[in-house]
């Protein structure tokens, strides 16, 4: 339950809040997640942290999800939820 709970709360970290990135030239606000399922992990004793890089299309679509740090008995799992995800795409922000 703690892992569940520390990987909800790293979800949110990352895509929770919206911030925008305001330069001279550019107006970006980042991908947001509209639905992160439930991530059920199979009974185990390992414990750790696994982290994912994960690539997207322009429409918010996950493309490409690879592993960065691994914990063997949790890495499939959080490979299937992150996979399942729906983000809403990038954009520009209004002025």
């Amino acid at each position: 339950m703690r892992q569940l709970a520390a990987f909800l709360a790293l979800v949110l970290l990352v895509f929770g809040f919206t911030f925008t990135l305001t330069t001279a030239q550019i107006n970006f606000v980042p991908p947001r997640a509209v639905y992160a399922g439930d991530l059920i992990y199979p009974d185990t004793i390992a414990s750790g942290l696994v982290m994912l890089s994960i690539g997207l299309d322009s429409a918010g679509h996950v493309k490409d999800l690879k592993t960065l740090r691994d914990v063997p008995s949790a890495t499939g799992h959080s490979l299937m939820a992150a996979n399942a995800w729906t983000l809403r795409p990038p954009s520009r922000a209004r002025l």
